[in-house]
């Protein structure tokens, strides 16, 4: 038949048990099969999984093993769904009496003035820094300015495509407070930009179908499905050596940190998903190397929002390798 499409339905079918209850997805096999090599070879060589038509994933979950599929018939994948948190749930914020979220938490006493202090955004660090003149070898000043400046607009281009529309939220924002303990502290601020626009790469939104879109964040909403999935779906890629997958998996959990907006709430969510890229049973640290990298990018970029919450505190307790590439971090930003 004619056509990738026709190509695609009329290939023979392969069965996946996926996840721990081994639960059965047949599908088409060119599909997959196209995706890489190793993959070709587990569903078409001479593997036993290839002779039998039938492999065990238990170890991937449905949502992910869904978001492969996708991928493999439009190259996309629609991002992950957040959970909802619960208007009425009641939680105890490290330094905050318990109050239910909506609910604006009462300001310490000996730091009134944290109450009316702006939440931190992501910006870049041109916004920060001025442009230093360098004069050419005629002592004009002119290349140095111009090149600098070009670099600095092509940069600010970039870190717009991955700003996201900001969704209304239906209850009162409880943003975890900015404290500036010092120069260094606000230079953190500015330390993500860098590592999104790495991650990102020239997957931005251009051309991009808006079902596809990472999305932004509000006070109700529980990121933690969010970023797990990113992550998984990193990893799958990663063990099947599906490179563009990888890739745009990366970039989409860096644009959906980029745009993350660090709510009271929000905490528990960046903190599972430092202990999922961090846990032994994710894989090799080289292969979770750039989500690792990414993540404690982010963390180190709010430090100023997180430095005095017991919640993180508790995950610095823990040690392992996050609290050393994160010290790491905070010198080489500092």
């Amino acid at each position: 038949m004619e056509g990738t499409f026709g190509r695609f339905i009329t290939s023979p079918l392969f069965t996946f048990q996926i996840g721990p209850e081994k639960k059965e997805f047949t599908v088409h096999s060119q599909p997959l099969a196209q995706l890489s090599d190793v993959l070709d070879k587990l569903i078409n060589g001479n593997m036993l999984e290839a002779k039998t038509r039938r492999v065990d994933w238990s170890d991937v979950d449905e949502d992910t093993f869904v978001r492969l599929c996708e991928y493999a018939y439009l190259h996309d994948y629609t991002p992950p769904s957040s959970q909802e948190v619960s208007v009425c749930a009641k939680v105890s914020w490290g330094g905050f009496a318990e109050h239910a979220v909506g609910e604006q938490p009462p300001t310490p006493e000996a730091e009134p003035a944290l109450e009316s202090e702006p939440a931190f955004e992501p910006q870049s660090a041109f916004e920060s820094q001025p442009t230093p003149v360098e004069e050419d070898q005629w002592g004009f000043g002119f290349h140095g300015t111009y090149s600098k400046r070009g670099k600095r607009r092509i940069r600010e281009e970039r870190l717009s495509l991955l700003k996201l529309p900001k969704p209304a939220s239906p209850v009162v924002e409880d943003l975890l407070p900015y404290k500036e303990k010092s120069i260094w502290t606000r230079h953190l601020k500015d330390s993500f930009s860098s590592a999104a626009l790495d991650a990102t790469g020239d997957n931005t939104n251009q051309a991009r179908e808006a079902r596809f879109l990472p999305q932004a964040n509000t006070q109700d909403q529980d990121f933690t499905p969010v970023f797990l999935g990113h992550a998984r779906l990193y990893l799958l890629a990663d063990k099947y050596m599906i490179g563009s997958l990888r890739q745009l998996a990366l970039s989409k959990l860096a644009q959906t940190l980029f745009n993350f907006t660090l709510y009271r709430q929000s905490v528990p969510a960046v903190i599972e998903c430092v202990r999922f890229v961090y846990a032994e049973k994710a894989c090799f640290a080289f292969v979770t190397a750039p989500l690792r990298k990414l993540i404690t990018s982010y963390v180190v970029s709010v430090l100023g929002q997180l430095g005095d919450d017991k919640r993180f505190e508790a995950l610095l307790e823990e040690g392992g390798e996050f609290v050393a590439d994160f010290w790491r971090a905070v010198w080489k930003a500092g």
